[in-house]
């Protein structure tokens, strides 16, 4: 008994504290929470930021919630006013006003996070050891909170600002998050995948496009000289989308593609679930698109329709009946279906949903559709392409699954290793010199314009040299 109680002091002893820092969005608030939760599993403390208005929707037996101030007049995640945002956005609004509006509404979250100085003094006298932080480089503003606490943290997100990470990446093989190719560019694709990269790294422009004053976070973190800075100092990259789904890219050491976070084998269906799914004879399709609060009285439900408020995403995809996935294109979304070998039909929303559909449909794992435009019977005869008369879409999708199974760790497991190898070692190991480099030293463009320079002077040199001796000759002929 005093063995075990012994063994018990030392793992709480020997515990580290860790603080999830996340985009307050649902669905990269969830994966930050499997992280967490698979921290806890591993005897470590985690504690994880959110606003004090959605407390009684984030309570965790696992995780510790702390609580900023948040203004009631500010549009909270989830809620009915930001359903109904997101609803004009999507039929009314644009997809460059979406973003803009949405990575401003996330920076004034973060200021909120770090004007609010009594959480701030309890994280401090809480002594974390790392934090977890949501990689949104438009701006990179999470990371701010965890440079205020003088706390290492790793990054997490679905997509990179490589040239602030040290990847020389260009644009003639890596579309940029918003361009609307493969990674075979025609001229023009790479002309605007380059302008993409020149805007994403150019803080004024960036700054410029969504409405904000840097100096609101910045000022919090004086010793921090950018934007740029602030992204290099992330001691591992954790992102979470790899070249199967997406596009090949360049990596460092810190840098981790995983295929999404919340992947992992289905579970048995259970009770009316269960009986749905095994009285499908010739299959189902399982669809997830939007969350309406109350379907209207004037639309008439079809018998073989199934409604419900939840359900068990993963394991719905991943029950042997499961024909088709019809998704608003969500990378954990795709990533699941994928996974289960089901194809998908795309009705992309908001953000990077419709850079999700475009790879989508370029990998042959299902078809892309308007949602402003479609009508009934598109969607019949898009369903019936992809079901019935296309087996390619399902023969791509199982292949990829394969390869998906074929992991030596699930995505959220590789995820955790690597956080705690950064508690035990550090990262100072994986880091590339690259971070510190100005972007033309990256480019090795000093390099370049040395030589060209060199080159220049070797070519006037030698011009004026034979120059010099052609006129002595010429003076020497008329001597003579």
């Amino acid at each position: 008994m005093q063995a075990l109680l012994l063994c018990l002091l030392l793992s709480v002893v020997n515990a580290d504290r860790v603080l999830l820092i996340p985009m307050q969005f649902p669905s990269r608030r969830a994966e930050m929470r499997l992280i967490g939760e698979e921290l806890v599993k591993r005897g470590h403390q985690v504690h994880m930021i959110i606003p004090e208005g959605i407390v009684d929707k984030m309570s965790s037996e696992m995780l510790r919630m702390e609580t900023y101030v948040h203004p009631k007049d500010l549009m909270l995640l989830p809620s009915e006013e930001f359903d109904q945002w997101i609803g004009e956005k999507i039929f009314d609004g644009t997809v460059e006003e979406a973003l803009s509006e949405e990575c401003a509404r996330e920076y004034k979250d973060c200021v909120l996070m770090l004007d609010d100085t009594a959480m701030l003094k309890r994280l401090e006298d809480m002594q974390f050891h790392l934090a977890i932080a949501d990689g949104m480089y438009m701006p990179p503003c999470y990371f701010a909170v965890a440079e205020r606490l003088r706390l290492p943290f790793v990054s997490l997100f679905s997509d990179t600002a490589p040239w602030w990470m040290g990847l020389p990446v260009l644009p003639s093989f890596k579309p940029t998050f918003t361009s609307p190719s493969t990674d075979s560019m025609t001229l023009n694709e790479k002309l605007y995948s380059l302008i993409d990269l020149v805007v994403v790294h150019n803080p004024i422009i960036a700054d410029y496009f969504i409405g904000i004053d840097r100096n609101e976070v910045l000022r919090h973190v004086p010793h921090i000289q950018g934007w740029g800075d602030l992204y290099s100092r992330a001691q591992i990259y954790l992102v979470t989308v790899d070249h199967l789904l997406d596009w090949p890219s360049l990596s460092l050491p810190n840098t981790f593609y995983l295929p999404g976070i919340t992947l992992k084998p289905p579970q048995p269906l259970q009770g009316e679930i269960l009986q749905i799914a095994q009285s499908s004879s010739n299959g189902f399709i399982v669809t997830v698109i939007f969350k309406i609060s109350r379907i209207p009285d004037a639309v008439k439900i079809p018998s073989n329709v199934i409604t419900l408020p939840w359900i068990p995403q993963n394991d719905l995809l991943g029950h042997e009946n499961a024909k088709l996935f019809i998704t608003h294109c969500g990378n954990n979304g795709q990533h699941e279906s994928v996974f289960n070998g089901v194809p998908m039909v795309g009705f992309p929303l908001f953000l990077d949903q419709f850079h999700n559909a475009h790879r989508m449909q370029a990998k042959g794992l299902g078809v892309q559709m308007d949602i402003k435009t479609f009508t009934a019977d598109q969607l019949y005869e898009t369903v019936q392409e992809v079901i019935v008369r296309n087996a390619s879409y399902s023969s791509n999708a199982r292949r990829l699954s394969r390869i998906l199974r074929s992991r030596p760790m699930l995505p959220l497991e590789e995820a955790t290793h690597w956080v705690e190898h950064v508690l035990q070692f550090g990262a100072s190991h994986l880091r590339s010199v690259s971070l510190d480099m100005a972007w033309y030293q990256m480019f090795a463009l000093d390099v370049i314009g040395t030589v060209m320079i060199t080159m220049l002077v070797i070519v006037i040199a030698s011009l004026c040299i034979c120059k010099t001796l052609c006129c002595r000759s010429r003076r020497k002929t008329k001597t003579e």
